[in-house]
């Protein structure tokens, strides 16, 4: 089964005041969306919740809310895959299928 994934990063609101609009549209139909980091303000996350759960960490450049509400790396499990920095990662997908890394494939690269 294939699945739809949205990952930005460096939205850093507000700073360029707001989201941009294209990501509406190349968001449609994600069934999660992944922020990388570099939000700046919470409110970046309810705002990409108006499109699909949200799962985000901290950047480099965060307020002091976004410092106390989310971690630095998080690991998280789609399907069958991992997505994040495991800390102890299998010798190969051989030994260990259902934590091993799967493939994945950037459909389009969006730069605002």
């Amino acid at each position: 089964m294939i699945r739809k994934i949205g990952v930005i990063s460096d939205t850093h609101v507000p700073h360029f005041k707001k989201l941009p609009e294209a990501i509406w549209e190349h968001f449609d139909g994600v069934e999660l969306i992944i922020h990388a980091g570099d939000l700046s303000v919470l409110s970046v996350i309810a705002e990409l919740e108006t499109i699909a759960p949200v799962v985000a960490v901290q950047g480099n450049v965060e307020e002091d809310e976004v410092m106390l509400k989310l971690p630095i790396k998080r690991e998280i499990v789609v399907g069958h895959c991992r997505i994040g920095r495991p800390s102890v990662r299998p010798k190969s997908a051989h030994e260990n299928p259902k934590t091993a890394c799967c493939p994945v494939r950037i459909r389009r690269r969006i730069w605002v």
